[in-house]
């Protein structure tokens, strides 16, 4: 610690002057007054402090005190992961056929390049990726972005923060807002440099997604493979949709597609053999289209010539497991096997109907399991019959169908491995569901209207209007949201949540 004077070399000399100045009067004084010498002596002294408090202050005097830093300076630089960033929309220069590079590409190259170097000489960069949540087992969703997580939690360790470079491609979709803790940075001094990585346009560019497919179906059976074609380029596209097997061409679809416009449509295709059948639906690479490589979409099919073999539970012979029991004896294409828990009462007999639960190999040989107003406990599924679902659907792409009722049951399945399955989150609070007395109906979403498992119709727009024909229901299980990674379906026709529509029917991979 040191006193500093800040005053300039004049203002020192005058404040030097000054002061000479008062002492040679004050001497005068002292010696010529008629007062005692000591009484006069007093007087002077105190005179001559004041003065030389007020000349001192004259010379703006500071205190300096200097600390040693032990910590380095600490900066992060926030590295975007998210699936949106593997959009493409970068142009490079590159001698080959494909010029564009994705915004995970371009900023990797970015980071590999260490352009932070400088930053090094004076602070320690910290290089972190994020994306959305992370799951219990450390793993992280990158089918969204949050922001907040990344600001909030990943910074809380550094103890001599500086400065947070953010690299992303948008604004967060996940968690709550990162605004709070933008702003409690910012109250510790720590500024957040945002860059924005990606194009706000798309590049020209024709895309087709959101292919839907069966894993297997039956011989001789028509099925409706539905797909979606994005223009994105600035003049119409008329165009051919094809569908191609290891045989050779299997179906065409003409479509024409306004500019920036999305269009959807289902191509039917009729297998003819027992075998896995590789598929691919493709369409031509139209002129001045930059990205090449998202024209075309290719999957495999199972085809059978065995019945698809269906398990269905349930708690009582209610509408909805004899409405479903009947219709499925009668497709000659399945064989069904049926469960009833009733309460007090022997279990149920009739040709398909067992007397227990199948054991985990008996399990394997089904197709789909339907489980309907049924839960865990005395009387009805053990743990080992819930672990046996969740694996077969895991492990051997058993499809399960959950069906809830008004008794709730499927309550019981909270913190099993079913819930895990199950794509929506239920509301707890209703557990015996919504009863209206007005009557509604089922609403297809854009996906629902073209999705394989629900197409009644050729086109997605005749569907619609088949699904909006169909008779109306006065009650439904409580939802709140759809689960993360699902895909709706259909909604309620009035009842909302904080999320949007009600979903009702609802699938998850």
């Amino acid at each position: 610690m040191r006193i500093s004077l800040q005053a300039n070399w004049p203002m020192i000399l005058f404040v030097t002057a000054g002061c000479l100045f008062a002492l040679w009067i004050s001497y005068k004084h002292w010696r010529y007054s008629h007062l005692p010498k000591s009484k006069n002596l007093f007087l002077i002294l105190l005179r001559l402090t004041a003065v030389f408090m007020i000349a001192f202050s004259l010379l703006k005097p500071e205190i300096i005190t200097i600390k040693t830093q032990t910590e380095e300076p600490e900066i992060v630089i926030f590295q975007d992961i998210s699936n949106s960033m593997n959009t493409k929309d970068f142009i490079i220069n590159k001698q080959s056929d494909d010029i564009t590079a994705k915004r995970s590409e371009w900023l990797q190259s970015l980071i590999d390049s260490k352009f932070y170097l400088p930053l090094q000489k004076n602070f320690k960069v910290f290089v972190k990726t994020f994306a959305g949540e992370i799951n219990k087992k450390g793993e992280i969703d990158k089918s969204a972005t949050d922001i907040n997580y990344a600001l909030s939690e990943q910074t809380k360790n550094l103890k001599n923060l500086r400065a947070v470079i953010l690299l992303s491609d948008g604004d967060w979709n996940q968690g709550t807002s990162p605004v709070a803790a933008a702003t409690k940075l910012r109250t510790k001094n720590v500024p957040i440099f945002s860059v924005p990585v990606g194009s706000p346009f798309y590049l020209p560019d024709v895309v087709l997604n959101k292919v839907k497919v069966p894993a297997f179906c039956l011989v001789g059976e028509k099925i409706s493979i539905p797909f979606q074609v994005e223009n994105r380029m600035d003049t119409e596209l008329s165009t051919k949709i094809t569908l191609r097997s290891d045989f050779g061409t299997e179906n065409t679809k003409d479509i024409i597609v306004a500019p920036h416009e999305t269009y959807e449509d289902s191509i039917l295709w009729q297998p003819k053999k027992t075998q896995l059948y590789n598929l691919t639906i493709d369409l031509p690479i139209q002129p001045g289209e930059l990205i090449k490589d998202n024209n075309s979409f290719s999957f495999s099919i199972d085809v059978k010539q065995d019945n698809i073999k269906v398990l269905v539970v349930d708690s009582l012979p209610r509408w909805e497991y004899r409405y479903l029991l009947n219709a499925l004896k009668r497709d000659p294409g399945v064989k069904v096997n049926s469960l009833l828990y009733l309460s007090n009462m022997e279990m149920g007999g009739g040709i398909g109907y067992l007397k227990k639960f199948p054991t985990k190999k008996e399990l394997a040989f089904y197709d789909v399991i339907f489980l309907g107003d049924i839960g865990v406990g005395k009387g009805e599924l053990s743990p080992d019959d819930i672990k046996n679902i969740a694996g077969v659907v895991k492990y051997l792409g058993t499809g399960l169908v959950l069906m809830p009722g008004y008794n709730g049951r499927q309550y019981s399945f909270s913190n099993t491995l079913i819930e895990d399955l199950n794509p929506v989150i239920m509301d707890p609070a209703k557990k015996n569901g919504i009863e209206n007395d007005i009557a509604s109906h089922l609403e297809l979403t854009r996906l629902g209207s073209s999705h394989f498992l629900l197409m009644l119709a050729n086109t997605p727009d005749m569907n619609s209007s088949v699904w909006k024909r169909l008779p109306s229901f006065t009650w439904n299980a409580a939802v709140l949201s759809a689960a993360p990674g699902a895909n709706v379906l259909a909604v309620h026709s009035g009842l909302q949540t904080e999320s949007g529509r009600m979903p009702l029917i609802a699938t998850r991979s």
